[in-house]
C-alpha cells in the first residue's frame, strides 16, 4: 500500500472514530432533553393543580362556605332557623 492510501485509510478511520464518540454522546443528550421535556410538563402540571388547592384552602377557610357545606352535605342550619324537608309527591 502506497503511502498516499494509508493517510487516506488512517483518515478514514479517524473520522470513523470521531464520528462514533460523537454519536454516543448525542443520543444521550437527545434522551435527556426528552426526559427534560416530560418532567418540565408534569411540573407545570403539579404547579396549577397547586394553584387550584390553594383557592380550594381559601375558600374552605370562609364561613360563608362552610356554612354551606354543612347544609348541603349534612343538612345543619345556623341556630334560630329550622331546616324542612320537602318529599315528592308519591306515584300511584
Amino acid at each position: 500500500m502506497t503511502r498516499r492510501g494509508r493517510r487516506v485509510l488512517g483518515g478514514f478511520v479517524a473520522a470513523l472514530l470521531a464520528g462514533f464518540a460523537l454519536l454516543f454522546p448525542t443520543g444521550a443528550l437527545l434522551r435527556q432533553s426528552a426526559a427534560l421535556k416530560a418532567a418540565s410538563h408534569q411540573l407545570n402540571a403539579i404547579r396549577a393543580e397547586n394553584l387550584s388547592l390553594a383557592a380550594q384552602v381559601k375558600a374552605l377557610n370562609t364561613n360563608s362556605y362552610i356554612a354551606y357545606l354543612a347544609h348541603k352535605d349534612y343538612g345543619l342550619v345556623a341556630p334560630g332557623q329550622e331546616a324542612y324537608v320537602i318529599l315528592p309527591t308519591p306515584r300511584p
